[in-house]
C-alpha cells in the first residue's frame, strides 16, 4: 500500500500527514515506511517477528555489553544508541528484578522473626491480663471466706507453680503486687506536641494490653494527647507495632526511590570531582544508571543462588566484583591515570555511603509517616 499522493507529485504520510518526495523510503517525521504491505495475516506475523527479533537483539547486545566496564556508557556518549536499550530502561529492568528478588529474600529471611514480633504484643497483652486477674483472685477468695489475707502470697506462689510450664515467663515479686512492667519488652511511645507555642516530647508508657485491646481513640484519651499532630503520631506508632511485617515490606518497596535519589546526588558530586574534564552532569548520570544496573544484576545473581552454601559464604566476592567493575568502568570512561582513578573512586564511594545512608534514613522516616 503506497502513501497518499499530493498535488506536488510527492506523497502524504497517512500516519502524520507530512509530505515527502517519492524517492524517500520512510517518512522523515514519524519513520513509517513509504510503502506499506496490505493488511493480511502473513504481513501481521512478519511485522511481529521483526519487532520481536529487533527488540531481542537490543536486549541481548545491551546485556552482553553491560558486562564490559564502561562499554555501554562510552557507546552512548559516542552517539551509538540505536542498537542499545536506553540507559534508563536498562536501569529499570535490572532494578525491578533486583528489588523483586530482594523483597522475596527479606520475606523469606525474616518472616519468622517479623511474625514473632507481631505475636509478641498479643502474647504479652494476654500475660498482663492473666497476671492481673490471678493477682487479685486469692485476695478476693480470702476476703469472701473471712480468712487471713496475709497468707495470699503463699497461695499465689503455689498457684503459679501449678499453672505454668515455663517458670521463666512468670515475674516473681517480693511484694503483694505482680508488676506488669517486669514483663519483657514493655512498650513506650514518643509523641512530639506543640502546646502553646512550645514543643514538648512526651514519653507515654502503655501496657501491651492497651495496644492490643484498646482502639486508637481510647489510647489517645488515656494518654491525654490534645493536638492533631500528636494524635496522628500515636496512631502511626501503634499501627507500626501491630503490623511490623507489612511495614518492613513497605519500606523494601521504597528502596528503589532511595537508589534513584542517591544517583542524582552522586552524579552531581562526580561532576564536581571531574570538573576539568569535558563531561556534563548527564554523562555522569548515564554512567551511574549503567553501573547501578550491573550492581543490581550482580546482587540478583547472589540472591537467586543464596540457597547454595558456597554462594552464601562468598558474599564478599560479589561485592568485590562490583567494586572492581566500578574501578575499571571509571578508568575506561574518564581515561585518567590509575592513581587518580583509585583516589577518586575511594572519595566517590565514601561520599556515596554518606548520601545513601542519609537518604535511607529519610526513606525509613517517610515510610513511617506514609505507612
Amino acid at each position: 500500500m503506497l502513501m497518499n499522493s499530493n498535488k506536488e507529485g510527492g506523497a502524504d504520510c497517512p500516519n502524520c500527514g507530512i509530505s515527502f518526495s517519492p524517492a524517500d523510503k520512510f517518512c522523515a517525521n514519524c519513520g513509517q515506511k513509504a510503502s506499506l504491505p496490505g493488511l493480511s495475516l502473513i504481513s501481521i506475523i512478519k511485522e511481529y517477528i521483526d519487532i520481536v527479533f529487533n527488540f531481542e537483539y537490543r536486549v541481548w547486545i545491551s546485556f552482553f555489553h553491560l558486562f564490559i566496564p564502561g562499554k555501554l556508557s562510552t557507546q552512548f556518549f559516542d552517539g551509538k544508541r540505536q542498537k542499545y536499550l536506553s540507559p534508563l530502561r536498562v536501569f529499570l529492568i535490572f532494578g525491578l528484578i533486583h528489588f523483586a528478588l530482594f523483597g522475596n529474600w527479606v520475606n523469606k529471611k525474616f518472616d519468622k522473626q517479623l511474625t514473632s514480633l507481631e505475636k509478641n504484643i498479643q502474647e504479652n497483652a494476654f500475660k498482663e491480663q492473666f497476671f492481673s486477674k490471678i493477682d487479685s483472685l486469692p485476695n478476693d477468695i480470702f476476703e469472701e471466706e473471712g480468712l487471713d489475707t496475709n497468707q495470699t502470697m503463699a497461695v499465689k506462689a503455689k498457684l503459679f507453680k501449678e499453672i505454668t510450664t515455663d517458670s521463666s515467663n512468670i515475674p516473681r515479686q517480693n511484694n503483694d503486687i505482680i508488676a506488669t512492667d517486669s514483663l519483657p519488652n514493655t512498650y513506650q511511645i514518643l509523641v512530639i506536641e506543640n502546646i502553646n507555642g512550645k514543643w514538648e516530647v512526651k514519653s507515654l508508657p502503655l501496657t501491651f494490653s492497651d495496644i492490643y485491646n484498646l482502639d486508637d481513640e481510647n489510647i489517645i484519651k488515656k494518654a491525654n494527647i490534645k493536638t492533631k499532630f500528636g494524635k496522628w503520631q500515636v496512631k502511626q506508632e501503634i499501627k507500626l507495632q501491630k503490623e511490623i511485617k507489612n511495614f518492613t515490606l513497605f519500606v523494601t518497596g521504597q528502596l528503589i526511590w532511595m537508589v534513584i535519589f542517591s544517583m542524582l546526588f552522586i552524579s552531581f558530586f562526580q561532576k564536581i570531582l571531574y570538573f576539568r574534564l569535558p563531561f556534563f552532569y548527564a554523562h555522569h548520570l548515564i554512567y551511574n544508571l549503567h553501573f547501578h544496573a550491573f550492581s543490581f544484576l550482580t546482587m540478583s545473581l547472589f540472591m537467586m543462588g543464596n540457597n547454595n552454601e558456597i554462594i552464601l559464604k562468598n558474599f564478599n566476592f560479589f561485592i568485590l566484583v562490583i567494586l572492581l567493575y566500578q574501578l575499571f568502568a571509571i578508568k575506561n570512561i574518564f581515561k585518567q591515570g590509575w592513581l587518580k582513578t583509585v583516589f577518586k573512586v575511594l572519595l566517590n564511594d565514601f561520599f556515596y555511603l554518606v548520601i545513601s545512608s542519609s537518604i535511607l534514613l529519610i526513606t525509613v522516616i517517610l515510610s513511617m509517616l506514609l505507612f
